[in-house]
């Protein structure tokens, strides 16, 4: 075998000097070498090998010790004056002693004894590179220490620039869904994949009195750190501005004021493209303010299209607003708000025949991510679907808050999944999500056990016994409903578990959710792997739970 062969990579990036005045015996070297360097230089005698080291970064040198004009032992005295580390071969023969002496005591690295073998060749270049293999493997290990540092930065930066960003963010309806005076239930969702650690994508889904949503999302022209600064300095007066009117709110002046506010703060060679969108549930009316953003798709239900295409250009000066679009949202299904990092004109057909074809965001983004190219720009979604579809199949259990009535319906719906033929992958997680918010309403909705309260009683080993004590003294009511919808083609099922608890508010998990080392709310993280979308009532005692069948 080849000891060369284990150091190509390295070997690749260096330059040897071969001295050899006999034409046969330099071209053998040469030939023999040549795969394994990035450069060979070849000289006749040792006034020219001089000459090459002189004007040339060579890392060995491989010389004979009887050549013309300047003899290999005086070449390489002047070479060490000049570099004392340079790895030299000396080519030689036993019965040259003095010459293997002065050798010695100039450094010569090793010595091959004529004639010349090419396994020992190898094995002695090879030798002779020691040092340098050992100097290239440390800088290897150290550029990679210092990309491995900087790739640790970048991901620390990643993480502190998106939880600013998540901070920044209001939404109001944060795994929630609404359900209006008007016995609808709308779901809201969004999807935000940036293109750098710095984003200029921002959205805000906020909640006005009397079952009103404001919804924004914008994107600073450009990249980076401008446009990521301009985007949260905006976003986060924009949710000032709606927290101080949230009672007296004016979707006009709202309108207008950000507007303004947005002029002061942009430079000359900057701009901010933004889409406002209001929706009045009790009125059923949808309104729209579009500064350079890609159109708002909808569908209605016939599943036909509507696009609403900006009003404005992206703001760079104050201008006259007027309400352009306004619509009822009475045959109303399906509402997208995209940043142009997904939509394309080019792509606009492909996506309203996705988002016809799309019962909720998660579907939608699949198919969208098969054409829309990744990572060009940051992209988000923001997807809002009127969930009253009669579903084709249902059934409701009802159980006391009682551990073993929990386990007896966990039983009983495994038994009825199992019984339907579905896909034993499809039952063995729909279980799973159940149980754990199952658990989840008997636990913290029922008996009323603190996230924290539960970790104490688990450390000292005491939970179970806990919850059968605490469970005598409630009577609670928990539901289980099961319902099986087709749509466009796409089989998938609703499991709505309600408990009689006190419920919670979303918003404390926004944070925890997203962070896999927090092990906080383990059981809304699991499940949130195991469905494709997770919504809570407004006020936080009702989960609804979405999961296609797997065919």
């Amino acid at each position: 075998m080849n000891p060369l062969n284990e150091i190509k990579d390295i070997t690749n990036k260096l330059s040897l000097l071969i001295v050899e005045d006999d034409i046969d015996v330099r071209g053998l070297l040469t030939l023999a070498l040549k795969p394994f360097f990035k450069k060979i230089l070849e000289a006749s005698d040792g006034l020219q090998g001089l000459d090459f080291f002189y004007k040339t970064n060579v890392d060995l040198v491989i010389t004979d010790q009887q050549m013309p004009k300047l003899k290999g032992i005086e070449m390489i005295r002047k070479i060490r004056s000049v570099n004392p580390d340079l790895p030299i071969i000396l080519i030689t023969a036993f019965t040259e002693i003095d010459v293997l002496i002065d050798a010695i005591n100039l450094g010569v690295n090793k010595f091959l004894l004529k004639p010349v073998l090419i396994e020992t060749l190898y094995k002695t270049v090879q030798e002779a590179l020691t040092s340098v293999i050992a100097k290239e493997k440390a800088l290897m290990e150290q550029e990679y220490n210092v990309l491995k540092i900087k790739d640790e930065f970048n991901l620390l930066q990643k993480k502190l620039a998106l939880s600013k960003q998540r901070v920044l963010t209001r939404n109001d309806f944060y795994y929630k869904k609404i359900d209006t005076v008007n016995d609808s239930t709308w779901l809201i969702n969004t999807k935000y994949i940036p293109y750098d650690i710095l984003s200029g994508d921002f959205y805000s889904i906020r909640v006005i009195q009397n079952d009103a949503i404001v919804l924004t999302l914008m994107d600073a022209v450009g990249k980076g750190l401008s446009a990521f600064v301009s985007s949260s300095i905006i976003t986060t007066f924009l949710n000032y501005y709606i927290d101080f009117h949230i009672d007296r709110f004016d979707f006009l002046l709202f309108t207008k004021t950000l507007v303004d506010y947005v002029v002061k703060q942009l430079t000359d060679d900057e701009a901010l493209c933004i889409v406002f969108l209001f929706i009045d549930l009790n009125k059923n009316i949808m309104t729209i303010v579009n500064f350079g953003m890609p159109p708002v798709l909808a569908i209605t239900k016939k599943q036909e299209p509507k696009i609403f295409y900006q009003d404005y250009l992206p703001i760079t000066k104050c201008e006259e607003i007027t309400i352009k679009n306004s619509f009822t949202l009475d045959d109303i299904e399906k509402i997208v708000l995209l940043s142009d990092g997904i939509y394309e004109p080019q792509y606009e057909d492909c996506l309203i025949k996705d988002l016809i074809k799309s019962p909720f965001k998660t579907v939608f983004i699949e198919n969208v991510l098969k054409y829309v190219e990744k990572n060009q720009d940051d992209m988000s979604i923001i997807f809002l679907k009127k969930f009253n579809l009669k579903p084709k199949w249902s059934k409701r259990f009802s159980i006391n808050s009682k551990l073993q009535s929990v386990h007896s319906l966990i039983n009983d719906v495994e038994t009825l999944l199992n019984e339907m033929n579905l896909n034993i992958q499809f039952v063995v997680e729909s279980i799973t999500a159940i149980n754990e918010m199952v658990m989840n309403a008997y636990e913290h909705g029922s008996l009323a056990i603190s996230r924290i309260e539960k970790n104490r009683l688990l450390k000292e080993d005491i939970y179970e016994e806990t919850l059968i004590e605490f469970e005598q003294s409630v009577d609670k009511e928990i539901l289980l409903d099961i319902r099986w919808y087709n749509e466009s083609d796409i089989d998938y099922f609703v499991y709505t578990i309600k408990d009689e608890g006190d419920g919670f508010d979303t918003q404390i998990i926004k944070d925890t959710i997203v962070d896999s080392d927090n092990l906080n709310y383990r059981g809304i993280k699991i499940t949130k792997g195991l469905v494709d979308e997770i919504y809570y009532n407004s006020k936080g005692n009702e989960v609804l739970l979405i999961k296609r069948n797997i065919i």
